[in-house]
């Protein structure tokens, strides 16, 4: 199942390549380079996933974060969820997490490519920042391809820009 997965956002990281790209936005001009590191990851075999991903309950404590259109900064309502994300996370060192970065599904499959993982590093850094060590862990962008929400409203597009966690290991 992992090996589909990688063939599968291989695939589509290339036909994203030959798609328009999002004008007007300033994820390219933090980080040009941001595309060929999602293809690194995708073909590296250290990308631990669990295929029904993180929204069927399996973290736990751990709790989803929500982002603004087209952003991947840490919004205030969301600081305090990751300090108890944090706080968790310290009172359980044995737990590894994968931080999985989503986006709702405007803008091209590359460019929610590149800022799902620009979220999900945006919330390791900030995890980092609160004391945790960044070898526990791990992030993984998917874009849109999991929405939470299938409905195609700014309410299920607010749901579906998110950062959520798997744990990997206990």
């Amino acid at each position: 199942m992992n090996k589909k997965f990688i063939i599968t956002a291989f695939a589509l990281t290339l036909i994203a390549f030959s798609c328009s790209k999002k004008k007007g936005s300033d994820l390219k001009q933090d980080n040009p380079e941001l595309i060929p590191s999602i293809q690194d990851k995708i073909m590296s075999e250290e990308i631990s996933t669990k295929p029904e991903g993180s929204d069927v309950g399996e973290s736990g404590a751990l709790k989803t974060v929500h982002f603004e259109y087209d952003r991947y900064t840490i919004i205030e309502s969301a600081k305090s969820e990751l300090q108890e994300n944090a706080k968790y996370l310290k009172d359980h060192p044995g737990i590894n997490v994968q931080i999985e970065g989503h986006c709702d599904e405007r803008g091209s499959v590359e460019y929610n490519l590149a800022l799902g993982e620009k979220r999900a590093e945006s919330v390791k850094t900030y995890l980092v920042s609160m004391g945790i060590d960044s070898s526990r862990l791990s992030i993984v962008s998917y874009g849109e391809e999991k929405p939470f929400d299938m409905e195609h409203s700014e309410s299920a597009w607010s749901q579906n820009r998110r950062a959520a966690f798997v744990i990997l290991a206990k």
